[in-house]
């Protein structure tokens, strides 16, 4: 409902806690940020900064394999596009990925 046909940026600033609440219990996920991605980008600008700022919050939670489609996502920002809302997501999944240690050796194989 969020990012449906009554999309406002005013009730996704709002709604982190709920954000927060369904990608703890695993009912938001990459079909979601999919769906996020699209309102922000082929929609009217006015709602990107809300909806960047809410992928922004969700990549401080996310696991491993959501942070890399994020980045994925960003990655195909032209890079005369990449502002300060795209590099703010760059930065919380960095951010993400350095601070959790378990997250920053996922990617890397195990050594003895």
């Amino acid at each position: 409902m969020i990012f449906g046909a009554s999309l406002h940026s005013e009730v996704i600033k709002k709604s982190y806690t709920l954000l927060d609440y369904l990608y703890s219990n695993g009912r938001l996920g990459r079909r979601e940020f999919e769906k996020m991605w699209d309102c922000a980008t082929k929609k009217h600008e006015a709602y990107k900064a809300a909806i960047f700022k809410a992928l922004t919050f969700l990549a401080t939670r996310a696991t491993f394999e959501d942070l890399k489609f994020l980045l994925a996502k960003v990655k195909q920002i032209p890079l005369s596009e990449v502002d300060k809302l795209s590099l703010d997501i760059v930065k919380a999944i960095a951010k993400r990925l350095v601070g959790d240690d378990s997250m920053a050796n996922a990617g890397s194989p195990k050594r003895d």
